[in-house]
């Protein structure tokens, strides 16, 4: 999976600008198309053109079968709306920035393609017997509808399976979530851990050094003397002087006078 292109499902960082060539010539758009155009066919010439009146009743030209006319209009119909779906969904698709929407999009566009892709094979082959039993129609009236039902049924076969293919394709790829990150670096975090640490990083370490170097050890000697004796001679009239609190806790515990319990 290329992360610079493909980052979470087959499409990159959110914001991206629309356009309207590229989303044309995605292979998942093209597919939609044809299975959007296939549906309405199918739903068009069964609904209008696959019926006859006999008297005030309408029959079915697929062998007087009206399930099997209701069948392939109701699958042809329902898969007019998902096509138009999907394809709202895919031109929103790049915008959806939450790896969730991503995923259920995906696993949605897989099942549904896959479903849809059976469901019209069965369309086919139930249209397709019902044909091969069925009286030639008066004057031929609907001959040719009823066949393009059944030829575009076949076509829609292959166009809902192939888009279940690319939502799996699409699913296999899954995220790349180091593209989401904001530009962490785990050396650094390690570097600045270390900086306060003697030894621990360049800069500490340096800087140490050269401190150490710039330094004899008379003078370090002195300096020790001083601060020692600076310690030493310190009193409560200096104001830089405070008592240890941990002593003067105890010697107020020590005041307080302690009674013995009487039993």
């Amino acid at each position: 999976m290329n992360s610079m292109n493909n980052v979470a499902f087959g499409a990159g960082k959110t914001g991206a600008a629309f356009d309207p060539i590229t989303y044309l010539t995605r292979p998942q758009v093209i597919l939609r198309i044809i299975c959007w155009l296939c549906s309405i066919i199918v739903w068009c010439c069964i609904s209008f053109n696959a019926w006859h009146r006999k008297g005030r009743k309408e029959f079915c030209l697929y062998n007087n079968d009206n399930a099997a006319c209701r069948f392939g209009s109701t699958i042809g119909f329902i898969g007019f709306l998902a096509a138009t779906a999907f394809l709202v969904l895919e031109a929103i698709f790049q915008n959806l920035s939450s790896i969730k929407l991503r995923r259920r999009a995906v696993l949605v566009d897989a099942g549904f393609s896959a479903s849809w892709s059976i469901l019209y094979l069965i369309v086919f082959g139930y249209l397709g017997i019902a044909w091969g039993k069925a009286d030639y129609p008066y004057l031929g009236n609907g001959i040719n509808n009823c066949r393009a039902a059944i030829v575009f049924s076949f076509f829609s076969i292959a166009a809902w399976g192939a888009c279940a293919y690319l939502a799996h394709a699409r699913w296999q790829q899954g995220a790349d979530m180091t593209e989401f990150t904001s530009g962490f670096d785990p050396s650094a975090f390690n570097n600045n851990n270390n900086m306060g640490v003697p030894g621990g990083g360049d800069g500490y370490t340096a800087g140490y050094g050269q401190q150490q170097s710039g330094t004899t050890a008379a003078d370090m000697t002195a300096n020790n003397n001083y601060q020692q004796q600076q310690y030493t001679t310190a009193n409560d009239n200096d104001p830089n002087y405070h008592s240890n609190p941990f002593t003067a806790m105890a010697t107020q515990e020590s005041n307080v006078n302690y009674q013995q319990p009487s039993y």
